[in-house]
């Protein structure tokens, strides 16, 4: 395990919300247009030990209610892994 925070965060970003760590999301999901499955849920893992402020902001945004009713936009995913678990 990683003992405190392994680096500072410049200075420019003090201001904005930081995650000092990892955070789990579970994101809810209805399935539009396909029979088969109605809803899902997504766990996202958030690494603020590589990404800090970039993991800050989404958390700020998911504890805003920012992404609640959004819909999904579709883009070209390299490293997205996907399990649906009934």
């Amino acid at each position: 395990m990683v003992d405190g925070f392994p680096y500072e965060v410049p200075e420019e970003y003090s201001n904005m919300p930081l995650l000092k760590g990892r955070a789990t999301v579970d994101m809810k999901v209805k399935v539009k247009d396909n029979p088969n499955i109605q809803d899902c849920v997504f766990r996202i893992v958030l690494d603020g030990y590589n990404a800090p402020v970039t993991a800050g902001n989404f958390v700020d945004l998911v504890e805003r209610h920012f992404y609640d009713g959004m819909e999904i936009q579709r883009g070209k995913f390299y490293n997205l892994y996907l399990v649906i678990v009934p």
